[in-house]
């Protein structure tokens, strides 16, 4: 049956491998100054377990007040040896499933700098689609204008021509009254506004 160690018995052990044959009080100083936090009492318990269980080793020494002398034991020694290989495989372990996360992140990373790279691209390919189409309607928009500017032209020029049509067939068809009656339009006029004048009767009876 194997037995467990709790902290500040495996703290002891550490102490009586660093300085064999530490006294009681020597061995508590030892501790605090690791920063291991303990009662003298909560030492005591400590030891005595050890002691039964044959790691540690207690010799009194005579003399007054008695002194007693802690070392550690071939089979504490075993132990704490064991620890350690425990200790070190539980940090190998640890290590190896921290260089997991560590790459299993950097793969994440990886795809996602992918991604990025594959929608920028996308991007820069709509941009450059999107620049051309706004240069073939900007071209389109000045052909149009173009266009309007010279149907404008051409329906000016049309009002032009129709007005000097105007005037110019009116112009013939005064010349074509003279010949036929043989006098001019200004005669015929005052010759209306002789007879209106003098010979009312006559106006109103051709009325």
């Amino acid at each position: 049956m194997s037995l467990e160690l709790d902290g500040l018995e495996q703290a002891v052990l550490r102490c009586l491998e660093d300085k064999p044959d530490l006294g009681f009080n020597d061995l508590l100083r030892e501790l605090q100054s690791k920063g291991r936090r303990t009662s003298r009492s909560g030492l005591s318990r400590r030891l005595k377990r050890l002691v039964h269980f044959g790691i540690v080793s207690k010799k009194t020494q005579p003399g007054w007040p008695p002194s007693t002398r802690y070392q550690l034991c071939r089979s504490g020694r075993s132990r704490l040896l064991g620890h350690l290989r425990r200790w070190d495989r539980s940090l190998a372990v640890i290590g190896l499933v921290f260089a997991a996360a560590i790459a299993i992140a950097g793969l994440g990373l990886l795809v996602q700098q992918r991604k990025i790279g594959d929608l920028r691209s996308r991007l820069a390919v709509e941009e450059s689609l999107l620049v051309e189409q706004s240069r073939d309607l900007e071209s389109k928009i000045q052909d149009l204008k173009a266009s309007v500017a010279r149907y404008q032209e051409a329906l000016s020029a049309m009002e032009d021509s129709m007005s000097n049509g105007t005037i110019d067939l009116t112009k013939r068809m005064t010349e074509a009254r003279a010949r036929f009656f043989g006098v001019s339009d200004s005669k015929i006029h005052g010759a209306a506004q002789y007879i209106i004048v003098h010979c009312p009767e006559k106006s109103l009876s051709d009325a």
